[in-house]
């Protein structure tokens, strides 16, 4: 019985033939279970392995008979794959160099862990396919760049080192030319993972992908789709009407509405309390103070509060005019604060794809690519609106203002957000820096490299796997962080773009509202605001407060000056305030008689009866006094004639010593009496 723990053929029996679909096959027909098989079980399973090797030996004869040697190892760099014309197969050659690795997979599993993910592609060699980019340096003449090969060489080299096994000896390069332009990337990653073992790129996962049996490795690449415009620098031009920003013009209007209206309200309060104009110390025209109260309205509007009510309405009137105030300038100064520490954004601000379909604005996307697809399924209103382009690099010409590629432009394009962080630094792709990633993120994606989905036949899974184990472990150590600076650093144009756009990605969201940063309103798209920045179709002044802001504090003022009035109405039928009016009134009349000012109107009423007879007696005493005060004139102009004829100097002085005390004491007696009467 042979012993199942080793392979009793060390030869291996992998037979590489030119044919499609055939593959490098290592196959083992001994196990735990076949120990326990008779001798004769035993002898009919190697008959039949036996048979198997004959006719694999008889169809690699044909093969070589008709002309197609089997595949020898190539030298560095000659490619695998042949331009094609358009619309035919993707190579001229049928050859598969994807390997077999199920021994692999069966000496893993019966090592009893001494062969871990980490160490089971030790020894080998992996056939690799590559595209020529940015991401791996690649040219015919000098083959992989030595200088920097491109950040999926330097993955892929760190992977082989660690996980003992090769690639550069010998791998394959395509194009997405070869696909021609009406083959999609779907169908060349299809044909790729059939024929080789790994395929390097920045490939998105699909379900018709997955479901056409590509395997996606663990991510390295952020693909998420995101909106770049070309963003000019908006001119910064002097704007004399800054300060009225804050509110709109409707806004504006009811402020001025309710100051004008709080200024007859406080008249109208006032004089129900016994307080109007002519009741005042110095009385005035209605006219007059009503001018007075509207520059104290517009002083009040600044929180200066200078009204000086003395009735109940009057002071309930004053602490909603008050708290109304500086409500209106608490607002005030923190949207004009707002405007004025705000970065100046261009008019036009794509919010979201949505939005851009909804503008009718042109959208350049890579053509035939999962972004393509994706659009013309998900918004079925935006395919007249995109503008596909075969070669992912020219968009960035199409969308800049001014420049076109094969007479594509747009006003939008769909970039990968990893790529786009890198290009908006680059001279090249960049060179106004006024390129901008707008709005929410179209879609999240983490991209990567593909395989054969193939878990039994050549266990192509195992590749996989190896390559996801250590990609797992290079995002954990930090290691693709590393080379993913080293790229950036080495494409980006040195002190170009140091800010990164014009506006420094301030209205960058994502669909979850979780990325970037957001603008204060109307900065973000943003956003800020639910996207007061980040909301498409917003003019200049859509960071102004409106009528909906700012409904509830002008009502306010209003509801509060209802209140005082009907405070004042009510106290002014009580006992003490009516006593009070009329003491002021009569108080007012006595004040204009007695300043000859006979002209103010009054209403007939008995309160004002009653006062006219006291008016009449105080007249009377007046008219008495100023007889008296006649007659005592009289004599004094008398006296000092008499004094005058007198000759003698001394007798002059006594005469003025005696005279002039006794009219300073008749004066002040006579002032008094006035004072009493009053």
């Amino acid at each position: 019985m042979p012993d199942c723990n080793r392979n009793p053929n060390p030869n291996p029996l992998d037979v590489d033939v030119d044919v499609v679909g055939t593959i490098q096959r290592r196959r083992c027909y001994w196990s735990n279970r076949k120990r326990s098989k008779s001798s004769t079980t035993s002898t009919t399973s190697n008959f039949r392995a036996r048979l198997s090797l004959l006719l694999l030996l008889l169809l690699w004869t044909l093969a070589v008979a008709n002309g197609n040697d089997a595949p020898e190892p190539l030298p560095l760099g000659k490619k695998y794959l042949a331009t094609v014309s358009d619309g035919g197969a993707f190579s001229d050659s049928d050859t598969s160099f994807r390997q077999a690795f199920c021994d692999r997979y069966t000496e893993m599993d019966s090592s009893q862990g001494e062969i871990t993910v980490g160490n089971a592609l030790s020894g080998a060699h992996l056939n690799v396919a590559l595209k020529p980019d940015k991401y791996f340096r690649y040219n015919d003449t000098d083959g992989i760049n030595s200088e920097y090969p491109g950040i999926h060489a330097r993955i892929l080299d760190r992977i082989a080192e660690q996980g003992n096994f090769t690639w550069r000896d010998s791998f394959g390069i395509f194009t997405y030319e070869q696909k021609g332009p009406n083959r999609s990337i779907t169908e060349l990653l299809t044909w790729g993972v059939d024929k080789y073992d790994l395929m390097l790129g920045t490939f998105t996962p699909s379900v018709e992908r997955i479901n056409q049996g590509v395997s996606f490795v663990n991510g390295h690449f952020d693909g998420s789709l995101v909106l770049v415009r070309d963003v000019e620098p908006p001119v910064r031009k002097i704007d004399w009407f800054n300060f009225l920003k804050p509110f709109d013009w409707v806004v504006w209007g009811w402020v001025l509405g309710v100051v004008i209206f709080s200024a007859f309200a406080y008249q109208l309060i006032e004089s129900i309390g016994g307080k109007g104009a002519r009741y005042r110390d110095e009385p005035i025209t209605g006219r007059v103070w009503l001018m007075d109260n509207l520059y104290l309205s517009f002083i009040n509007l600044t929180g200066n509060y200078s009204y000086e009510p003395t009735t109940l309405g009057g002071r309930v009137f004053g602490f909603f005019f008050a708290f109304w105030a500086m409500l209106i300038t608490a607002a005030y100064t923190a949207n004009l604060a707002s405007l004025l520490v705000v970065k100046a954004a261009p008019d036009l601000r794509v919010a979201s794809i949505e939005d851009a379909i909804s503008r009718r604005l042109r959208i350049c996307v890579h053509s035939t690519s999962y972004s393509d697809n994706l659009l013309r399924e998900k918004y079925p209103d935006i395919t007249p609106l995109l503008v596909p382009v075969p070669i992912y690099e020219d968009m960035y010409t199409s969308v800049r203002k001014g420049e076109e590629i094969d007479n594509n432009t747009c006003d939008v394009m769909v970039a990968y957000k990893q790529d786009f962080e890198v290009s908006k630094m680059r001279q090249e792709t960049n060179p106004k820096c006024s390129l901008e990633w707008e709005g929410r993120q179209v879609k999240i994606l983490t991209d990567g490299f593909v395989t054969k989905l193939d878990p039994g036949v050549g266990c192509t899974d195992l590749v996989n796997e190896v390559i996801g184990f250590y990609m797992h472990k290079m995002k954990d150590d930090g290691e693709l962080e590393e080379l993913w600076l080293e790229h950036n650093n080495f494409y980006s144009t040195e002190g170009h773009c140091k800010s990164g756009g014009a506006s420094d990605g301030n209205r960058r969201l994502t669909a979850t509202t979780t990325h970037g940063h957001r603008s204060l309103k109307g900065g973000g798209k943003g956003g800020a605001a639910a996207m007061g920045g980040a909301s498409g179709g917003e003019d200049k002044d859509s960071n102004a407060l409106t009528i909906k802001d700012m409904a509830g504090t002008l009502l306010f003022q209003i509801i509060g000056s209802a209140i005082a009035i009907a405070v004042a109405v009510v106290s002014r039928f009580d006992p003490n305030t009516k006593k009070k009016v009329l003491q002021r009134s009569a108080s007012a009349r006595n004040i204009g008689l007695a300043g000859g000012n006979r002209d103010i109107t009054t209403e007939e009423s008995e309160e004002e009866a009653f006062y006219d007879v006291n008016e009449a007696t105080v007249q009377g005493h007046l008219h008495e006094l100023t007889q008296q005060m006649d007659a005592l004139s009289t004599m004094i102009q008398g006296i000092q004639d008499k004094l005058e004829n007198n000759d003698a100097a001394a007798r002059n002085e006594t005469s003025k010593n005696w005279v002039q005390p006794f009219f300073a004491a008749k004066t002040e007696a006579t002032v008094k009496d006035t004072a009493s009467i009053n």
